[in-house]
C-alpha cells in the first residue's frame, strides 16, 4: 500500500548512500559528474524498512518503499531475468559486493570498502588509458582523491578487460527475487556535497517529504476548481514525456516543485 506524505523514513538520520551519473570520456582520459542531474538517495531505519528517493528520471519522480531490502554493488552484465542470488554468484559476468539487508550491515560494509583498497582518480585514469592495461590486482577499489572521490569502481580481466568501471547499486526484496539495478554508487558525503555545490538547499527541501504532507493541485478544465492530491510513495510523477522529452525542462520543473514544499 502506498504511504501518503509525510513518509517517516525520509530523514537525514536514515540516509545511507546515493547513486549518481558519471560522465566518462570516450578515451577514458577524464570522468566527471554532470551538474544536470538530481542524484537518488537511499534510506533505511532501525526496523530495516527501505526507501529509494528518485527525484529525476525518464519515468518521473518517485519514492519507492519496501518493508525489507537487500542491497549490493556490481559491475558487469547483470541478468535482469535472474535472481539477486544467481547474479551475485556469476563471477564470469559480474564483479559483486553484497552490502547487506540491515542499516547497520550496510553502513559497516560501506565503511569497510572505504577503508579497504583505494586508488586516486589519477591512478584510475592511468589504468584505464594504458595501451596495454596492467593486470588488476584489487578488483574493487574506493576512489579517495580527485574528481571521482566518493565512488567505488571494480574491474578484472574477465569482466571488464582490466579496465575499471563504476560499481552500480543493485537491490531486491530478497536474494531470491529479481533486482532493481541503478546508477553508480555514491557515498553519503559525496551525494550531499553534490547537492550543496549545485543545488543548495534542495536536498533539505526533499526531506520535507518526511515531516509534512505534500500535495499537488490539479486544475480540472477552464472553469473547474483545483483538485488536490496528496503525494504518496510507489507512484511516479512528472515523467519526461510531460516535458516534450526535454530533460532540462523536467529538471528545472522538479527543482521548482521540491522548492515549493512547506
Amino acid at each position: 500500500m502506498p504511504t501518503q506524505t509525510p513518509v517517516s523514513l525520509i530523514k537525514p538520520l536514515n540516509r545511507l548512500f546515493g547513486s549518481i551519473d558519471i560522465t566518462i570520456a570516450p578515451n577514458n582520459a577524464s570522468m566527471s559528474f554532470s551538474a544536470q542531474q538530481l542524484p537518488s538517495t537511499y534510506y533505511m531505519d532501525d526496523t530495516n524498512a527501505f526507501l529509494r528517493l528518485r527525484p529525476l528520471h525518464r519515468s518521473g519522480f518517485g519514492m519507492f518503499e519496501r518493508a525489507t531490502r537487500v542491497v549490493g554493488l556490481y559491475v558487469g552484465n547483470w541478468d535482469g531475468n535472474a535472481s539477486y542470488q544467481v547474479n551475485s554468484q556469476n563471477a564470469a559476468e559480474v564483479i559483486f559486493r553484497n552490502l547487506g539487508s540491515t542499516a547497520n550491515d550496510i553502513r559497516t560494509a560501506i565503511q569497510n570498502l572505504v577503508n579497504g583498497q583505494t586508488l586516486t582518480t589519477a591512478q584510475l585514469i592511468t589504468q584505464n588509458t594504458a595501451v596495454v592495461a596492467p593486470p588488476i590486482v584489487n578488483q574493487v577499489v574506493y576512489i579517495n582523491d580527485g574528481a571521482m572521490q566518493g565512488t567505488i569502481w571494480g574491474g578484472n580481466a574477465a569482466v571488464t578487460g582490466s579496465r575499471y568501471q563504476p560499481m552500480c547499486v543493485v537491490d531486491a526484496t530478497t536474494i531470491n527475487d529479481r533486482a532493481h539495478t541503478g546508477h553508480a554508487f555514491a557515498t553519503r558525503p559525496l551525494v550531499e556535497q553534490f547537492y550543496t555545490v549545485y543545488y543548495p538547499g534542495l536536498l533539505d527541501q526533499m526531506m520535507r517529504l518526511g515531516y509534512s504532507a505534500q500535495s499537488l493541485a490539479i486544475a480540472i478544465g477552464a472553469n473547474g476548481l483545483p483538485v488536490t492530491e496528496q503525494v504518496t510513495t510507489d507512484r511516479e510523477y512528472f515523467p519526461r514525456s510531460a516535458f516534450g522529452d526535454n530533460r532540462q525542462r523536467q529538471l528545472e520543473f522538479m527543482c521548482r516543485f521540491f522548492g515549493s514544499f512547506v
